[in-house]
């Protein structure tokens, strides 16, 4: 910034039991603040950027009309869908994403997911527990299609390391194409039950909007490829939930393995707790040991840029609700 300029406010709201980042290498040239839980209300009505630190979208949502200067606020998660309540989204307030630093641990999560099934690998623990000598068969990769439902960052990833290990690979995303770099082909949004009648596995990495909201149903579910594997690390409402156990019973969808969910805790009541095909993860997809340290260097480089005047990084269409990849 302009040396005669004054230090612009910036507001780092933690969650309350959040770790705050590490400011080493923060510019000089900001008025940086960190504050946790009901504490950084203090410093609402004066800060020009916010950086909302591992925070409840719904405590930002109650204190919105606080904000009276605020013109940039960032995220340290990839999914924006609950922060983007009316006020915000209407508004000329920046809003950016940690994407990035998630992508590799969630590819990750969701390869580990397909070998586990795979390989029988529960099977494998169940037997153990009850000291049972079972002899089984096993699948391998070879000849296998993967189909990543969503064309993102972290979709990207995931088709790029599925492929190095043997898979076919297409997407799905909202513009059909044949010559992703990754994907190879791509059908569109529109398309998305075609693209699930070739799937051994359909791993649901897209972004919730109300055009992917309960895109995972019955119609999509009925003419999937027998025997296929759904994951979902993206959103719980993506999937029609009662659709997915009706494909489970009937043998269409082989497994399910679940980071997320239409109600986070998943209630005790859930049938999916007990359903022997499903695999349950408590949204810990993309939560690496490396991950906060991974959001604190995304936050100290979009604040050397907003220090600069440059632009900001993973910048989210707040119309989309989602940082645009281009297709």
């Amino acid at each position: 910034m302009h040396q005669n300029r004054p230090m612009a406010s910036v507001l780092i709201a933690t969650g309350e039991r959040a770790t705050p980042p590490d400011l080493t290498g923060a510019p000089p040239g900001l008025d940086v603040r960190v504050a946790a839980g009901e504490d950084a209300l203090e410093f609402f009505p004066d800060a020009e950027a916010l950086i909302f630190w591992q925070n409840d979208p719904e405590f930002l949502r109650r204190n919105w009309s606080l904000l009276h200067r605020v013109r940039w606020v960032h995220v340290t998660s990839a999914g924006v869908e609950k922060i983007l309540f009316p006020a915000l989204r209407d508004s000329e307030v920046v809003l950016t994403n940690s994407q990035g630093v998630f992508d590799r641990s969630i590819a990750e999560h969701i390869l580990a997911e397909t070998l586990a099934h795979l390989q029988k690998v529960r099977l494998a623990w169940n037997n153990q527990r009850q000291r049972v000598w079972q002899k089984y068969e096993t699948e391998i990769i070879g000849g296998r299609h993967a189909v990543i439902y969503g064309t993102g960052a972290i979709g990207r990833e995931t088709a790029r390391l599925f492929r190095a290990v043997g898979f076919e690979v297409s997407g799905v995303g909202r513009t059909a194409r044949s010559d992703d770099p990754d994907f190879g082909p791509v059908w569109a949004y529109t398309e998305l039950a075609e693209a699930a009648s070739v799937a051994d596995v359909l791993a649901i990495c897209c972004p919730l909007t109300e055009e992917t909201r309960g895109s995972v149903d019955a119609s999509v579910l009925s003419r999937i490829k027998e025997g296929a594997l759904v994951i979902n690390i993206a959103r719980g409402p993506v999937i029609v939930s009662d659709d997915l156990i009706a494909a489970l019973d009937s043998g269409r969808v082989s497994g399910a393995s679940l980071d997320v969910f239409d109600i986070e805790p998943l209630p005790e009541d859930s049938p999916l707790w007990d359903h022997p095909k499903v695999a349950i993860t408590p949204h810990i997809a993309g939560d690496d040991t490396q991950w906060k340290r991974r959001a604190n260097e995304v936050m100290l480089e979009q604040l050397r840029r907003w220090e600069r005047g440059e632009p900001l990084l993973n910048v989210v269409d707040k119309a989309l609700g989602f940082v645009p990849s281009g297709r």
